[in-house]
C-alpha cells in the first residue's frame, strides 16, 4: 500500500474523485471510486489516470478501492513517464532516420551492439523495403537496412 493519501472528495455523478495536482491545472490527471453497476451489491470499481495512461480494477468494499487507487497513483505516473520518454525517443530516432537517408549519418547509428532488439525492430519496420518492388527505400535507408540486418545476423550466432 501506498503512503500516498489522495484528495478524495464526493463525485456530482455519484462516487468520489481525486485531482492530486488540482482539477483545473491537470484535469486529465485523477483518480475515481465508483459504485459498480455491472458487479452487484457492494462491488466497486476504481481508475486512475494520468496523461493518457491508466490503471484499473474492481473490488469488494469502497476502502478497499481506495487503497488500491492510492497504490496505484504512483505507478501510473511512472507508466506515463516511460511513455513520454519512448514518445520522445521516436520523435528523435525519426528525426535520424531522416539524417540517414539523406547520407548526414552512419547507417550504423541504429545498427549497434549496444542497441535492443525491440529499438532495431522498430526502426527497421520503418524503412523496410517492400518486397518485390526494386528501390522503394533510398539509397541511405538501404545501407541502414544492411546494416540492422547484419546486426541481426551476429546475434543470431
Amino acid at each position: 500500500m501506498s503512503d500516498t493519501r489522495l484528495p478524495w472528495q464526493p463525485h456530482p455523478e455519484g462516487g468520489f474523485i481525486a485531482f492530486p495536482e488540482g482539477w483545473r491545472e491537470q484535469p486529465e490527471r485523477y483518480a475515481r471510486i465508483m459504485l459498480s453497476n455491472s458487479g452487484g451489491y457492494g462491488v466497486f470499481s476504481w481508475s486512475v489516470r494520468y496523461d493518457g495512461q491508466a490503471i484499473s480494477d474492481v473490488v469488494d468494499d469502497k476502502q478497499r478501492a481506495s487503497d488500491a487507487a492510492n497504490a496505484a497513483w504512483p505507478r501510473v505516473i511512472e507508466m506515463a513517464r516511460k511513455a513520454a520518454e519512448r514518445a520522445e525517443w521516436e520523435r528523435h530516432t525519426l528525426e535520424m532516420i531522416g539524417k540517414a537517408e539523406r547520407g548526414e549519418i552512419d547507417p550504423h547509428h541504429f545498427a549497434n551492439q549496444a542497441a535492443t532488439y525491440e529499438n532495431m525492430m522498430w526502426v527497421m519496420d520503418r524503412i523496410k523495403p517492400v518486397p518485390g518492388i526494386r528501390n522503394s527505400v533510398s539509397v541511405g535507408l538501404q545501407r541502414v537496412v544492411d546494416a540492422l540486418s547484419a546486426e541481426f545476423s551476429r546475434r543470431r550466432r
